[in-house]
């Protein structure tokens, strides 16, 4: 495929999409057709250029795009889930591990806990974490770990700013 330049100094068709910038410095889309013109004689006299702001198109091609890999990522996670929901686990461990894991990989967290608390003491029960610090059967005391408030509320919450909230 000829450039613009190629196409001219050939005598050619050219069509080119091009970004362009305006003068305070925002960018658009035009579509350039060039074609040349012959005389009754054959021979080349000029060129024709017909230039199209595309950038409607450009943004809506897109924004197809993305939306396209955000639904393929949605696809994928509720193929995980559909997993999850259907699947005969040998264990409760190992149900909760699964959970843990999937869990951890479709909120892109490094670590998922499952824990119990007795009186002000909390246990961990099942980890999934890249921190090896971290192991089934820890304890800690309550007034030092992030779920105080899971205990009132006895609610499920997900936790991504751990710590940077003084409610926690």
């Amino acid at each position: 495929r000829l450039g613009r330049r190629g196409a001219i100094e050939r005598g050619q068709d050219c069509h080119i999409e091009v970004k362009n910038y305006r003068r305070d410095g925002s960018s658009f889309w035009n579509e350039l057709s060039i074609s040349p013109m012959y005389n009754s004689q054959g021979l080349l006299t000029h060129f024709i250029g017909i230039q199209t702001d595309i950038s409607a198109r450009k943004n809506a091609e897109a924004s197809l795009v993305s939306t396209s890999a955000t639904l393929a990522q949605f696809s994928e996670q509720l193929k995980q889930l559909h997993r999850l929901s259907t699947r005969l686990y040998p264990s409760l461990e190992a149900r909760f591990q699964d959970y843990l894991q999937t869990g951890c990989e479709l909120l892109q967290m490094p670590v998922g806990l499952i824990g119990s608390t007795d009186g002000e003491t909390y246990t961990l029960q099942f980890v999934h974490a890249e921190d090896s610090s971290l192991e089934r059967g820890q304890t800690f005391p309550l007034d030092r770990v992030f779920c105080r408030k899971n205990e009132h509320t006895q609610s499920t919450v997900i936790q991504t700013q751990a710590g940077n909230n003084p409610e926690w």
